[in-house]
């Protein structure tokens, strides 16, 4: 599936759980200051979407982001305050049980001996996460594709009945991250990773 802009990748999250009754998906907003010229200064503050899902009443936070590099870059998370905020808002959130990640569609690359097929893979972000230590020791610049599909869940695209074309399985992916260890909010004192 080809994503051609980010905005596209969010209307794709948004048709995934449109017609589920098990999941309750809001978008988050724009926020809004007034500089002292009287200008309005927009600044996106919270990751793209937060929700619940039902029966089993977790929380889900998640930043929607498309790629068509061997990598996702995350300079932006470090140098860019609203970015930093974002990353922040997710790791905090993953210390209260929430499940947060970024959902990363990443679209086929075609190089001179190979093609790289397009995957849609979520990417835990957790605290407790050796990735995400690394991050903010400095030492992770970027998410590859490889990290990508070694530490996250492939979420799958199908077509389904009386539909045209395919959407992804969203609500699978998040189900199958509530269940890992590394998200475990039984109250068992650490909250260790197979992942690492």
């Amino acid at each position: 599936m080809k994503i051609e802009t980010g905005k596209d990748f969010e209307r794709e999250c948004v048709l995934a759980v449109s017609k589920a009754e098990s999941v309750h998906m809001s978008r988050n907003g724009v926020r809004v200051s007034i500089a002292k010229d009287g200008e309005m200064i927009r600044s996106k503050s919270l990751p793209d979407f937060s929700g619940a899902i039902a029966p089993i009443g977790r929380e889900f936070v998640f930043d929607a982001k498309k790629t068509n590099s061997a990598s996702f870059p995350l300079n932006n998370y470090r140098e860019s305050k609203s970015k930093a905020k974002q990353l922040k808002h997710l790791l905090d959130r993953s210390r209260v049980g929430s499940i947060t990640f970024f959902l990363i569609h990443w679209n086929e690359r075609r190089l001179k001996t190979k093609t790289v097929e397009a995957a849609t893979i979520a990417f835990p972000v957790h605290f407790d996460m050796s990735f995400w230590i690394a991050f903010d020791m400095g030492e992770q610049k970027s998410i590859s594709l490889d990290e990508c599909k070694h530490f996250g869940i492939d979420v799958e695209w199908e077509t389904p009945a009386r539909c045209r074309r395919p959407r992804m399985n969203l609500i699978a992916a998040m189900k199958e991250m509530a269940e890992w260890p590394l998200f475990d909010c039984s109250g068992s004192g650490g909250i260790s990773s197979s992942l690492d």
